[in-house]
């Protein structure tokens, strides 16, 4: 197995692995939207919601919400895939940030198969007055849709991914003129 393969492979199993076992442990501990764990009053707590739709809710009332789903990730999948067979075999920064998105595609795919519904636990919110009124005069609420490792994998390996071909593909595009130049 090439260094590139073990990187992809290692993140994206880490991914699905912690994912699947910290909904699992919200599941078994806290009741269905009523528990909470204050974390950090007034700003984080630990909550257990189900979302039968996609990022904030999307789709959550359409009929075939499950088949739409399942379709965006196999096709993700197989991008993630061909973008990683592309990569040179010595690279590991790329292939652990395709890793993060794989994982957490496959991580949520699980519990829509499983729950027909993607169980999220971390919650943002702002509790203090003057900004929570700004925020609901603003926005219509004082909270960040609640979210879980899967999400938050996704968003980590697209934000590097994009970091990478805008910092650091540049500099390996001009690398390898300056090597055919020589």
């Amino acid at each position: 197995m090439s260094n590139k393969t073990a990187w992809f492979s290692l993140v994206a199993a880490a991914v699905v692995l912690i994912d699947q076992a910290t909904k699992i442990a919200i599941v078994k501990s806290l009741a269905y939207k009523t528990d909470v764990v204050e974390v950090i009053p007034g700003f984080f707590q630990l909550v257990h919601v189900r979302n039968s739709g996609a990022a904030f809710g999307m789709l959550a009332d359409h009929d075939h919400r499950m088949l739409v789903f399942a379709v965006f990730t196999l096709f993700a999948a197989g991008v993630i895939v061909s973008i990683f067979r592309d990569v040179p075999a010595h690279e590991r920064f790329l292939p652990a940030t395709l890793g993060l998105i794989l994982g957490g595609a496959v991580g949520n795919g699980i519990d829509r198969v499983h729950k027909q519904s993607v169980t999220d636990f971390l919650r943002f919110y702002v509790d203090h007055p003057e900004v929570k009124r700004l925020l609901i005069d603003l926005v219509g609420t004082n909270q960040y849709p609640s979210f879980n490792v899967a999400d938050v994998a996704i968003c980590a390996g697209v934000a590097a991914f994009v970091v990478h071909y805008l910092v650091w593909y540049e500099e390996d595009e001009d690398e390898a003129s300056e090597r055919q130049s020589a």
